[in-house]
């Protein structure tokens, strides 16, 4: 009667040691659902961040691309339109 006493208390003490492990691992994955969202989040910004240099970069080469082309369109328009200017 005695085995059977200590073998109903070994087994309430792995259930217990199973259940507070079961809780502690729990508790860590909670953590890293928490970490991994917080890392989404930062990507996200950081994906946000780096599309709006990338498209004021766009912008600006744009810009200057449509000067140079205004330019260019100017300095052409000035040359003389007589064609012996051109039969070199």
């Amino acid at each position: 009667m005695a085995s059977a006493t200590r073998s109903q208390v070994s087994i309430i003490e792995l259930e217990k040691k199973f259940e507070d492990r079961h809780e502690e691992l729990n508790n860590h994955l909670d953590q890293m659902i928490v970490d991994i969202e917080r890392i989404q989040s930062l990507l996200h910004m950081k994906t946000s961040q780096h599309q709006n240099e990338i498209s004021s970069t766009n912008n600006e080469n744009s810009r200057s691309n449509l000067h140079s082309y205004s330019t260019s369109i100017s300095k052409v328009s000035l040359l003389p339109e007589h064609p012996k200017y051109f039969l070199d």
